[in-house]
């Protein structure tokens, strides 16, 4: 059963009543009765701070207080304290700043409002918890930076960031990106993965390159099961090519390195390798384990996970 209120998704996991075999072990037995009990629901709560905003640009425009401070008092601080709740690693002041264009932030709110972004997101969610039993959750939607040309032009003009050991998830949207739409659906889907994986699979993380590669091409591969046949730039920026020369040369002797900032940056250079690569390293496993459910390929670790992959064949072919 789903049930949506105001924002938080309540699904109820399986509640398996043994009516007919209390029944049973009743008639036979006279005095047994089995009742099974309830699993814990499962919430899921979608946040769109669409009137934070709103009110931030009422109160900028009418000069009540330098625009960061309101920014961050009226927009940011709630937020940041329910991260801190929840134990998040997200500082949100790193991926949030204050936005001084009043009039392109103001139509990006009403744009995004029009378009039911809450609802979007929402529905990614729900039809990602078909695919695997998720954690509880909160997403924070807010717009983007009309001045973040990157996130518009090179990333489809969605980004988003996980606390991946406490179910909390930052997303930024611009909706004058073309099918930004279909984007926000993946990229919610993508995170959806991480912080399922991390709540339950988060111990085993090596913290070395191969790790993260991993994480990424298991939270991608999981965005395109959920939404097939997207072209999205960071798992298809590399030829084969190129793909087989920045193995070679920075990447396979590097697998065990526990420099995060490498890994980071590998991530992040002008092709998104680390990206590519790592969904490779994921596609090439299910194409070989065809058998293996998405619970199972979530749960191995890194490790086991490029063992079997035949990354190595796959690529030199």
């Amino acid at each position: 059963m789903l049930i949506v209120l105001g924002g938080v998704i309540i699904i109820n996991k399986k509640l398996i009543a043994l009516v007919s075999l209390a029944f049973m072990l009743l008639a036979f037995a006279g005095c047994v009765i089995q009742v099974s009990q309830p699993e814990p629901e499962l919430e899921l709560t979608v946040i769109f701070l669409d009137e934070e905003i709103r009110e931030y640009i009422q109160r900028a425009r009418a000069g009540e207080g330098d625009l960061d401070t309101l920014y961050w008092e009226i927009v940011l601080e709630p937020v940041q304290r329910e991260l801190t709740a929840r134990n998040s690693s997200i500082k949100i002041e790193k991926y949030q700043q204050p936005i001084y264009n009043f009039d392109e932030l103001e139509q990006a709110i009403e744009l995004l409002s029009a378009s039911n972004v809450a609802g979007i997101v929402t529905d990614a969610l729900k039809k990602s918890n078909n695919y695997i039993e998720g954690v509880d959750t909160i997403v924070y939607i807010f717009p983007c930076n009309p001045e973040d040309s990157f996130t518009k032009e090179e990333m489809k003009g969605v980004r988003g960031v996980s606390g991946l050991n406490c179910g909390t998830t930052i997303l930024s949207v611009n909706p004058l990106a073309p099918d930004w739409q279909k984007t926000l659906s993946y990229v919610a889907a993508h995170e959806y993965h991480h912080v399922t994986w991390g709540i339950r699979h988060g111990h085993k993380f090596a913290g070395n390159v191969l790790e993260v590669l991993i994480l990424e091409g298991r939270a991608d591969s999981f965005a395109n099961l959920v939404y097939p046949g997207l072209s999205l730039p960071w798992t298809s920026s590399l030829s084969r090519e190129q793909e087989k020369k920045i193995w070679r040369d920075t990447v396979k002797d590097n697998l065990d390195n526990t420099d995060l900032v490498f890994a980071k940056n590998l991530t992040q250079d002008e092709f998104w390798s680390g990206y590519a690569i790592g969904f490779h390293i994921v596609q090439a496993y299910i194409a070989n384990n065809p058998k293996v459910s998405v619970e199972e390929w979530t749960g191995l670790t890194a490790e086991e996970l490029f063992s079997d992959s035949g990354y190595e064949d796959w690529l030199a072919n």
